[in-house]
């Protein structure tokens, strides 16, 4: 789908469209026609093709987060995202008007470095009042779980990370304790991804 041009526009003609999982698309501003759109993930592959299509990509989440209830950011092809890839999380929340983003996700490679996507996504939180729902995909770091301030994301509830299996320890430290303070549930996943351990 993602090699056709006219791909964008035929899936803006459905109104009925209420969840979409795509690559970049090439004219994917139409999407924002869809007015039962409310659930977006985005694969996030660039390539020789794709790249230059981050710039409509940004202004779709840009303008997209206002009305989408669910958003998904799959950066699961790359170990190491592409700079731009990454800056695209800058794009929640950057327009004027309120976002309506109560899910936000993201897919990850597996890696052993923290993924580049958790300082840029740290400083847009305060944009975010109505997630209540964060699928991170990793272990956070102690300075993003400081981020999660009740004040930035008051209506948070859940938030969903990675651990290795010898991370166990990780749930019993103080800042994950700060978050538990906040009401916050953390879903673990280990190991093999989809195995919740709560």
């Amino acid at each position: 789908m993602g090699d056709t041009p006219r791909a964008a526009t035929l899936l803006s003609a459905l109104p009925a469209l209420h969840t979409l999982k795509c690559p970049l698309l090439k004219g994917m501003l139409a999407l924002l026609q869809c007015p039962s759109l409310k659930k977006l993930a985005l694969i996030l592959d660039l390539n020789a093709w794709t790249r230059p299509l981050m710039s409509e990509a940004e202004e779709l989440v840009r303008r997209a987060a206002t009305r989408l209830e669910e958003l998904t950011l799959d950066y699961n092809q790359e170990k190491n995202p592409a700079a731009e890839a990454v800056n695209l999380v800058l794009c929640l929340g950057a327009d004027a008007a309120p976002t309506s983003l109560r899910s936000l996700a993201f897919v990850l490679a597996d890696s052993d470095v923290p993924p580049p996507v958790l300082p840029p996504l740290a400083a847009v939180l305060h944009r975010l009042p109505l997630l209540t729902s964060l699928d991170v995909n990793c272990k956070p770091s102690d300075a993003f779980l400081r981020a999660l301030d009740g004040k930035v994301v008051p209506a948070l509830t859940k938030l969903e990370v990675w651990l290795k299996d010898d991370e166990d320890e990780w749930l019993d430290s103080e800042p994950v304790q700060t978050v538990y303070e906040r009401r916050v549930f953390i879903l673990e996943s280990t190991c093999v991804k989809g195995t919740a351990r709560g």
